[in-house]
């Protein structure tokens, strides 16, 4: 299927892939060359922005390690913890049901 919100490019005879959410963009390339080019490009276009680079990041909620034998943990218990909290505070509220 297609996805509008990813966009994929082979750079290099490697595919490199660009995801975003509102503000936000996660991207992946085999060649941190790659990677660093499109930082700086993005940063030419449209100004200072944080830029994370590793095994290690934070992306709409998830905490995501790419793991030394090539697998990915994704880690939501901080965002869950807080969607709870939140939904807690309506919980108590009276409610008519209607049927």
């Amino acid at each position: 299927p297609y996805d509008k919100c990813i966009a994929n490019k082979m750079i290099n005879g490697k595919q490199m892939t660009i995801s975003w959410h509102v503000d936000d963009c996660i991207v992946s390339h085999a060649d941190q060359s790659v990677l660093d080019e499109f930082g700086k490009r993005m940063i030419e276009e449209f100004g200072e922005m944080e830029i994370m680079t590793g095994n290690k990041h934070d992306f709409l909620g998830m905490k995501i390690e790419i793991n030394g034998d090539k697998t990915v943990s994704i880690d939501m218990r901080q965002q869950l913890q807080k969607v709870v909290e939140e939904f807690e505070q309506y919980d108590t509220v009276d409610a008519n049901v209607v049927s």
